[in-house]
């Protein structure tokens, strides 16, 4: 993908396996549509792994009734949300289709 000058990075939501989720226009709206897809709660941390890349740990309320309710309250989300210049310095491809779109 080429990117022109003057022209907005997407921002590019992976899941902790690596597999692309979602790509959005702005960081705020792949936060925004990671806590409302995992159903999560909270934001546990926010930890800038380099400029533009940021590993989420989300909270969300576990949803197997079968599990003791008073030792499993949530289950724990990880995501990775990289502007598209991050998703290329670490060799991914960009025109991979996300699961989500």
């Amino acid at each position: 993908m080429i990117h022109g000058p003057g022209e907005a990075w997407a921002w590019y939501v992976y899941d902790r396996d690596g597999d692309l989720l979602h790509i959005a226009e702005t960081v705020g709206a792949a936060e925004r549509w990671s806590l409302d897809h995992l159903r999560a709660v909270e934001v546990a941390s926010r930890q800038e792994i380099a400029d533009n890349d940021y590993l989420y740990l989300l909270v969300a309320p576990v949803p197997d009734v079968d599990l003791d309710p008073q030792r499993y309250r949530t289950r724990d989300r990880q995501v990775r949300i990289m502007r598209g210049d991050r998703v290329v310095a670490v060799d991914r491809d960009l025109s991979q289709e996300p699961r989500f779109p």
